[in-house]
């Protein structure tokens, strides 16, 4: 381990991300080695072992589905009950199982929908704040598209081929050229459907009250809209489309200028039972409407070359 750090602060790593799903039995179900053994108590004792010398900084990702929160928050114990937080460089954020990949066409019976991600973010950032492992969560800044959707910016795999987005990186049908010469044809009509997407082309994102912080959030759930299954697959929105309001009360009641009495369970929160707080959100027709639209102004464009 000391030689790791070593290299990874020579060159000039600061911060590392590792990935923690739920408790010691949670994790080592999900996250074992090949031989079967686990990996959580490991994990944990080398991040204890660096932060406490404050070598490197630690950003936690706890995948949640609709099996894992009470693991999540028996992680949140563990963390805190080794000293860990955002003092001493460690911080934890989290972060929803998606079923994107064609092989889970059956899509994923534990994903949890939108809503119910979003509520279950909403309670595990408050009690990751209050363990001092999470500072307080803010509204996110217009910082760009995602790079899938800028010309110039490819995902390169270990033989060579080009994809534009990660999620498609374990089919090699869904590459969009090679870094080898000509030994794979350039996918024009794929390249040309990320090229065209823009959430200021459709309607729901256009009249978003998000958008442009989201920035459109997840391209690929529009150009791959065939690929994904589910709704966490298949629909883009962000958790803050739905917890916004949420979010805005933790930041309100930690700085003191509320009280859990202010929080009026009929008015306050984002999603009500009449409307959202932030807007129309994308629903399966919408997205495929858009995936419609893309797939043929860029056949459109192939064929006219």
């Amino acid at each position: 381990m000391r030689n790791a750090v070593t290299d990874e602060r020579a060159a000039r790593v600061g911060k590392v991300q590792i990935t923690i799903d739920g408790d010691e039995a949670a994790h080592d179900s999900r996250r074992h080695l090949t031989s079967g053994r686990g990996t959580f108590r490991q994990i944990i004792d080398n991040m204890h072992a660096i932060a406490r010398r404050k070598l490197l900084k630690f950003s936690v990702r706890v995948n949640i589905d609709g099996r894992n929160e009470a693991e999540a928050r028996a992680l949140l114990d563990v963390l805190a009950a080794k000293g860990l937080g955002v003092h001493n460089g460690v911080s934890v954020y989290f972060a929803p199982v998606e079923s994107v990949a064609e092989a889970a066409s059956g899509g994923c019976g534990d994903c949890l929908s939108k809503t119910d991600y979003a509520e279950t973010e909403t309670r595990l950032q408050s009690l990751a704040f209050e363990k001092g492992l999470m500072a307080l969560p803010k509204m996110p800044r217009y910082l760009g598209l995602c790079t899938a959707v800028k010309p110039n910016s490819y995902v390169i795999v270990p033989n060579g081929d080009l994809h534009k987005c990660w999620d498609t990186v374990m089919d090699p049908a869904r590459c969009v050229g090679s870094v080898m010469g000509s030994t794979r044809p350039r996918d024009a009509r794929t390249e040309a459907m990320w090229s065209n997407w823009s959430p200021f082309e459709n309607p729901v994102c256009s009249d978003c009250k998000v958008l442009p912080a989201c920035a459109g959030a997840c391209a690929f759930k529009f150009v791959h809209n065939d690929y994904a299954s589910g709704e966490s697959g298949k629909l883009p929105c962000p958790s803050l489309k739905f917890n916004m309001a949420e979010q805005l009360f933790l930041r309100a009641r930690a700085r003191g200028f509320v009280q859990d009495a202010d929080w009026d369970p009929e008015a306050s929160p984002t999603v009500r039972a009449d409307r959202m707080l932030t807007g129309d959100r994308h629903t399966l027709e919408s997205v495929g409407l858009v995936h419609s639209a893309l797939t043929g102004a860029a056949a459109g464009a192939d064929a006219g070359r």
